[in-house]
């Protein structure tokens, strides 16, 4: 059974997704607890140029 098409996909899918969980899992392990998440921290550095006015939304987006 475990030599059909279908079966070999299901497993090679299951091994992507746990090797992705562990992936992101090791990575948030040095992320500080309660922080916000770095993408999250970007937008808010972004956030924080446009309403300040630093500058041209073109130029901080491009950076």
């Amino acid at each position: 059974m475990r030599d059909k098409p279908i079966c070999m996909i299901g497993e090679m899918y299951n091994e992507l997704m746990m090797t992705t969980f562990y992936k992101r899992r090791t990575l948030a392990l040095g992320w500080e607890e309660g922080a916000l998440v770095p993408t999250c921290l970007i937008v808010q550095e972004l956030n924080g140029k446009l309403m300040l006015g630093k500058g041209d939304v073109l130029a901080i987006l491009g950076s």
